[in-house]
């Protein structure tokens, strides 16, 4: 820089150095849709010093729970800022709520969308009917998905078959190896107020449990461990019903 006073034609030279940083970068994922009930996380990442939403927010990132456009202006340590795209945020509703009910031994749905079949929260592989026939007591469960992939979940009916013998396993193995260790009865988390007596084959009793947890693994009324042999169990549903009895082995 060149400088002269015209009064005194004086004259004095400087030198400026001016730097230029580039701006920085920043940009959002596209436009999304969601359905009703869900949220998303808008974040441009790190790096940056300052954050300015549209909305008012200066947090790096924030949850967006309801539609709308959303746009941030970010800047860094130089004091530049650079704005980003703009997203747009949409909530499709949620698909109306399947029906579910049990008449006499047979499960029946009412959708207009297709169905999927769950018991105790686990899928039923290849049943997509709008009707059903358990095999198994437990509770059932009806899912739709929508053409937006919003899903909605039915009321779940309980399913209680008739107990009987089948249920009950010829024997176990309680050697700690994971493994069919307990003496475990299909359907018997149905029956709360069920117990149980164990007698070894001379009609001594070895085992008794009110209400049976369904965690016997093989020992005697005093913790110990009961030795291999044919046992004989006395089950007692706790419902009124006639109690039942049956062998069980025990086979280390």
């Amino acid at each position: 820089v060149h400088v002269v006073n015209t009064e005194t034609s004086c004259q004095a030279d400087d030198t400026i150095s001016l730097n230029f940083f580039a701006p920085p970068i920043v940009n959002l994922k596209g436009d999304t849709s969601l359905c009703e009930g869900q949220s998303i996380f808008l974040d441009p990442g790190a790096g940056y010093s300052s954050y300015q939403w549209s909305n008012g927010n200066t947090t790096r990132s924030f949850q967006v729970k309801t539609p709308g456009s959303w746009f941030v202006i970010v800047g860094d340590t130089n004091g530049c800022h650079a704005i980003s795209n703009t997203v747009q945020v949409n909530f499709n509703p949620l698909p109306a709520k399947p029906l579910l009910s049990l008449e006499g031994n047979t499960l029946k749905a009412i959708s207009p969308l297709p169905v999927t079949w769950w018991r105790n929260a686990v899928l039923l592989s290849g049943v997509t009917g709008l009707s059903y026939q358990p095999v198994q007591s437990g509770y059932y469960t009806l899912l739709v998905t929508d053409v937006n992939g919003c899903k909605k979940e039915s009321d779940s009916v309980q399913v209680v078959l008739e107990f009987n013998l089948a249920n009950v396993p010829g024997g176990f193995s309680p050697n700690q190896d994971g493994i069919n260790d307990y003496f475990q009865i299909k359907g018997l988390e149905f029956y709360p107020d069920a117990s149980i007596i164990v007698f070894n084959r001379w009609g001594t009793k070895v085992f008794a449990q009110e209400p049976y947890t369904q965690q016997w693994e093989g020992s005697s009324l005093s913790g110990d461990p009961l030795p291999d042999g044919i046992y004989y169990f006395e089950l007692d549903l706790g419902n009124g019903s006639s109690k039942m009895n049956g062998p069980v082995i025990i086979n280390r």
